[in-house]
């Protein structure tokens, strides 16, 4: 039986799912990035798509990481020194 070849999400995607749960929005992450307000959208939703979870949970206040992005531990790189 063939299996189908999956592609890795783009690494774009995952800084700017960095930024945004550092921010807390995509607004804010998207100023930051110095992109637009959809292009984080987008890489959001095709990162969402990939991993086939849902990453944020959206509140008024912002975007609140889901059960299943909280899983996973986003912190600042450690320097080797």
């Amino acid at each position: 039986m063939e299996q189908k070849k999956r592609r890795l999400p783009a690494l774009k995607s995952l800084l700017f799912l960095e930024c945004v749960v550092r921010t807390g929005s995509v607004t804010a992450a998207a100023d930051e990035l110095s992109i637009t307000h959809s292009a984080v959208s987008k890489q959001l939703s095709q990162l969402e798509s990939w991993l086939d979870v849902p990453l944020f949970v959206e509140k008024r206040k912002g975007m609140i990481p889901s059960q299943e992005l909280s899983l996973i531990h986003i912190s600042e790189p450690t320097r080797p020194y």
